[in-house]
């Protein structure tokens, strides 16, 4: 029951994600609440795959702090008394989507741009299997961030039926 109730909660997000989808052109900046987001084509050539000819387009993908605060998500659940890792906050900031992407060849037919991660250093004394007292250096991450000015910025590979532009749309993944 447990598990038909998730597959239910995501069934809704995914259809909220992609009812909120909405188009973008190559080289045409959209400005939403506090994002610039924009892809470009860097290469265009055309493939044979198993005897069907195909597009291949190489993309960058980029998303752009254009307010003037930092966006930062804290990682984990934090009040007064504790401070609990154990709940994954989502770091999504946009997901872009080419409607006519086939996916072949190990090629994606949509792409998520990041939050960076902040992590900290944590040191602690811990014991050896000899007894003897160890320093152990580990990074925790504690947030999500992108400064204010900062881009975040990916490639992507959309292989689509010759002859075809790329059919982009992008959701807004981060509300704040």
């Amino acid at each position: 029951m447990k598990d038909l109730k998730n597959l239910f909660i995501i069934l809704i997000l995914f259809s909220i994600i992609k009812v909120n989808s909405q188009s973008i052109e190559e080289n045409t900046p959209i400005e939403l609440d506090k994002l610039r987001i924009s892809y470009k084509v860097v290469n265009f050539t055309t493939k044979e795959i198993q005897g069907t000819i195909y597009d291949r387009y190489e993309v960058k993908l980029d998303a752009k702090n254009i307010s003037n605060q930092d966006i930062i998500i804290l990682e984990g659940d934090i009040d007064e008394t504790k401070v609990d890792f154990s709940k994954k906050q989502n770091r999504s900031l946009v997901t872009f989507n080419c409607l006519n992407a086939n996916g072949k060849r190990l090629t994606a037919k949509e792409k998520q741009l990041f939050l960076k991660p902040h992590r900290i250093r944590y040191r602690f004394k811990s014991y050896d299997k000899e007894g003897e007292t160890k320093v152990i250096t580990k990074y925790v991450i504690t947030a999500y961030y992108l400064k204010k000015g900062e881009s975040v910025s990916d490639d992507a590979i959309f292989i689509v039926p010759k002859g075809e532009k790329l059919k982009m749309t992008y959701a807004e993944v981060y509300k704040n």
